[in-house]
């Protein structure tokens, strides 16, 4: 089995034997849409921050 490994700005390709693979995790970080914008978001986590 071939596979990609984002490496840098690039990526790292590895073979290894399919006897050695029992799964493959896929990202969907592309489909992924935030539900506000990146300034809201700072905004909101300004104003609730984490433990306190």
């Amino acid at each position: 089995m071939e596979i990609s490994l984002p490496y840098g700005k690039s990526e790292m390709r590895l073979s290894l034997p399919d006897s050695r693979v029992r799964a493959v995790l896929r990202s969907r970080i592309e489909q992924y849409t935030p539900p506000l914008s990146q300034e809201a978001l700072v905004e909101q986590a300004m104003q609730n921050p984490i433990g306190s």
